[in-house]
């Protein structure tokens, strides 16, 4: 909506997604030059090193996937991710570059674990949409959980909380 293309990623070490680490991300208008989220210059090609991509420094081993982009009423990008939480439950977040930093907002309170891990196709025992913006001005995310079901977040946009589900 802002006239970038938008990519968002996970590192990972080997071929085991438990290896999965720092949430990043990058921005361009033509696909051939780079920027971070502040707009400065990225040398090509973008390493581990590269300063200013990562947004979420995630260690390896914390159940983490994610990367996928939406947008919030200002065209700000909002990054998703799956990971851990302080307690050692698998949680939803959402990340938005806010006053100069990335802020990472929890956005379920899940209490259940998901040891993400493994080869090859895994098994998605979770699933979430980027957020989305609908015609009437709500932020909304959809989200699939094998245990507690799937639906669509109605988010309080300051805080990335649900305020609800809709159908």
């Amino acid at each position: 909506p802002d006239g970038y293309f938008h990519l968002g990623w996970a590192w990972r070490d080997t071929p085991d997604c438990i290896t999965n680490h720092d949430l990043s991300y990058a921005r361009s208008k033509d696909m051939i030059n780079w920027e971070t989220v502040e707009g400065k210059p990225i040398t090509l090609p973008i390493t581990y090193e590269t300063k200013g991509v990562i947004v979420d420094p995630i260690p390896i081993d914390s159940g983490f996937f994610g990367g996928s982009i939406g947008f919030d009423s200002k065209n700000r990008p909002v990054i998703l991710s799956i990971k851990f939480d302080e307690n050692g439950m698998t949680q939803a977040y959402n990340a938005r570059f806010e006053k100069g930093k990335w802020k990472i907002y929890q956005t379920s309170d899940w209490n259940h674990r998901w040891y993400f891990h493994g080869f090859g196709a895994i098994e998605m025992k979770i699933g979430l949409s980027p957020v989305v913006l609908t015609k009437d001005g709500y932020l909304t995310q959809g989200f699939g959980h094998w245990e507690h079901g799937s639906g669509t977040w109605l988010l309080d946009e300051k805080t990335l909380k649900p305020t609800g589900t809709i159908e």
